[in-house]
């Protein structure tokens, strides 16, 4: 009886999780935990259009440099690539500094991405980088 009530409330967290994942992904269409340090992305909600770029050794850099240069308005480029220099990212978060910036896709969709401090260890910085509809 035990087992089964273990298992009920492991249905139940799932069947919670994914319509809370359900009701983010309106607004937030991506979020990764990212590794500066080894570069590497730990994806949370993946955004529809990073996922023909995404394999599974893809370093983040490559896969958000992809989707800048194929699905962002050119004036919007320079900004975006700004957030790919880690060293001056590293300073900026080290100030306790959120680095956010808004953005336009070709499609004119309107989006904020944001980057959050998670964890410093052992000189990897560990980051959270959320894409928001606008």
């Amino acid at each position: 009886e035990e087992k089964e009530q273990n298992v009920e409330h492991m249905v139940t967290g799932i069947q919670e999780l994914d319509a809370l994942l359900g009701i983010l992904s309106a607004r937030y269409v991506g979020i990764y935990s990212v590794n500066l340090k080894s570069d590497s992305p730990r994806p949370i909600l993946i955004p529809s259009t990073f996922k023909k770029y995404q394999t599974p050794d893809a370093r983040f850099s490559e896969v958000f440099s992809k989707y800048i240069h194929d699905m962002v308005k050119s004036d919007y480029h320079r900004p975006l690539l700004h957030f790919l220099e880690y060293d001056v990212m590293k300073r900026q978060l080290a100030e306790n500094k959120i680095l956010r910036t808004d953005y336009e896709r070709i499609t004119g969709e309107k989006f904020r991405i944001s980057v959050h401090l998670l964890s410093e260890e052992a000189g990897s910085v560990n980051t959270l980088w959320i894409f928001e509809r606008m």
